[in-house]
């Protein structure tokens, strides 16, 4: 309709310039027909479009403008515009009539990058609704963290008075619990008790090695006796029968005193192990019980010395 309101010669008279005109304003409206218009060259669809002159789409909905089209509409918009005759001034008090081509060109201009800026500013949106839900997350955290600061700092007179008892009673549990854990802290006397047992260690191992290799070879001296006595006279066997009879007595208490040897090797090794175990615990607890009242703020010495004379006298008593 735009385009025989704009190339219409007036041949027919019942089919002018002016009676189209006077239709599309009884139908429509020459400012919604112009505003409708407008809206075209500001859809997404038309700007994918106008910028592509080859035809690429994924879907068939995106081919519904190409790129001629585009390109036809934005030279011939102005000339319907100007063609409708809109006599209503605008809100900056120009009328789309009175504007040249040019000006018209200059007006399609400014609309694309109205339409540009609609999209930074619909991104830019976007970013700022992002934002403020993660700093509202983040305001939560700090709400939960300074909870926990809160109920932290309540504790603290509670983790200050366990710690002064642990210290306090070490003794009491001691002479009450033989096998009770001894001071966390690893004082040089508990140091050389564990390193003497480490020594006394090896050195029955290696006495263990030695019995074995003389039982070994007491058993090769007694297979080679046997075997070479074999062919003697009936008192020559009464006397090996003797000999083999002892070295089997002393065999069996070699054996015997290895075993002996075996079980008293373990049950140091079990007694070490434990009291490594306990060390380490001991030390461990108290170590957690520093950190958390260093990280509430409080000062916390290391009473190193009565620590060491606790521990050596837990060594001397063992």
């Amino acid at each position: 309709m735009g385009l025989c309101v704009a190339f219409n010669d007036n041949s027919l008279p019942n089919y002018s310039k002016e009676n189209l005109s006077q239709l599309i304003e009884k139908r429509v409206g020459i400012e919604t027909y112009c505003k409708k218009l407008g809206e075209i060259s500001r859809h997404e669809v038309y700007s994918k479009a106008a910028k592509q002159p080859q035809i690429k789409a994924k879907h068939s909905s995106e081919l519904l403008l190409e790129f001629e089209f585009c390109k036809l509409f934005k030279a011939l918009e102005g000339v319907i515009i100007q063609a409708l005759g809109v006599q209503r001034d605008l809100s900056n008090g120009l009328s789309e009539l009175s504007l040249t081509e040019h000006e018209n060109a200059l007006l399609l201009q400014y609309k694309e990058l109205i339409r540009e800026q609609d999209k930074k500013l619909q991104e830019m949106q976007r970013n700022i609704n992002n934002l403020q839900r993660k700093n509202q997350e983040l305001e939560t955290k700090i709400q939960e963290l300074q909870e926990t600061n809160t109920q932290l700092t309540d504790q603290n007179t509670l983790l200050k008075a366990q710690l002064s008892a642990s210290g306090n009673n070490v003794q009491a549990d001691v002479s009450l619990a033989p096998n009770a854990p001894p001071q966390p802290d690893m004082s040089p006397a508990l140091l050389t008790r564990i390193a003497n047992l480490e020594e006394e260690n090896r050195t029955k191992q290696e006495t263990l090695e030695k019995m074995r290799s003389l039982l070994d070879k007491k058993i090769e001296e007694l297979q080679q006796v046997s075997q070479s006595q074999a062919p003697s006279s009936e008192p020559s066997q009464a006397q090996t029968s003797n000999t083999n009879e002892t070295l089997l007595a002393k065999i069996e208490k070699l054996v015997q005193e290895n075993k002996e040897k075996d079980d008293e090797l373990d049950k140091i090794k079990k007694d070490q192990d434990s009291l490594l175990d306990l060390l380490t615990d001991q030390e461990t607890k108290l170590a957690t019980y520093k950190t958390r009242l260093r990280e509430l703020g409080e000062t916390v010495d290391d009473d190193e010395g009565d620590s060491d004379n606790n521990s050596e006298d837990l060594v001397n008593e063992a």
